[in-house]
């Protein structure tokens, strides 16, 4: 399964960026109704970049105000588990997610810089030095953006 520039665009590269620059976000990070797509679309592409960054280790997530940074791998991967199998649940809307340090170190050498007045500048288009080191890095991580993400052995879904 490829990306698109636009899916890359608005799940990948605005995502990271986006919680970089706030210091947390949910996946949804501008408008949920301004996408062009249905909703179980929205919601495969969501799950398909959390997981991606959740397993690559550039995320983790959140909790009612608390940062959870124990075990990031295990944590994120069993509340990716849980996102998967209840995408009508609440806790969409309410889990937010936060950069690690390698994730931030990323945004800052491709994405965002400031001018000589000391105002941000963020890329708007798709950087494609950023995306070839973010596929390399999905790609160490056996989720790369070539194939489809095994779901069934990333979130453990034959476990309880």
């Amino acid at each position: 399964m490829s990306v698109s520039d636009d899916d890359f665009l608005r799940f990948y590269q605005k995502f990271l960026e986006s919680i970089v620059i706030d210091g947390d976000g949910d996946i949804f990070f501008t408008n949920y109704y301004s996408y062009d797509m249905d909703e179980d679309e929205l919601y495969e592409k969501a799950i398909a970049a959390l997981t991606r960054f959740g397993a690559s280790g550039l995320i983790y997530r959140r909790i009612l105000g608390r940062k959870i940074e124990c075990n990031i791998d295990y944590d994120i991967m069993n509340f990716l588990k849980y996102m998967f199998l209840n995408k009508d649940e609440k806790i969409w809307m309410d889990c937010f997610f936060v950069p690690t340090e390698s994730a931030v170190n990323m945004v800052e050498k491709f994405l965002i810089s400031f001018d000589e007045e000391n105002r941000l500048k963020v890329v708007a288009d798709v950087c494609e030095e950023f995306r070839k080191e973010l596929g390399r890095i999905f790609d160490e991580h056996g989720v790369g953006f070539d194939g489809d993400l095994p779901y069934d052995k990333l979130l453990s879904l034959d476990s309880k």
